[in-house]
């Protein structure tokens, strides 16, 4: 949990915020603030959803479910 909190926090950062050094390594293009705003959004509803996908769709479940199966079956062999 706490790798997903300082990724995220360091996302973040770059997408606000990023260095000189920061943008020269990773050749960012600086952007209108709008545009960082919109993509911070757009995550937000994605991760939103994305959730609400997998609590309300038994099918889903059903998938995630025989794929965990698999995985116990293949590494306890």
């Amino acid at each position: 949990m706490i790798c997903i909190v300082i990724v995220t926090a360091v996302n973040i950062w770059i997408l606000f915020e990023p260095g000189e050094v920061v943008i020269g390594y990773l050749s960012l293009v600086n952007m209108p603030t709008y545009w960082e705003g919109a993509l911070l959004w757009v995550a937000v509803l994605h991760f939103i959803l994305a959730w609400l996908l997998e609590k309300t769709n038994p099918f889903l479940s059903i998938f995630v479910d025989w794929a965990n199966l698999k995985a116990y079956n293949w590494y306890h062999k």
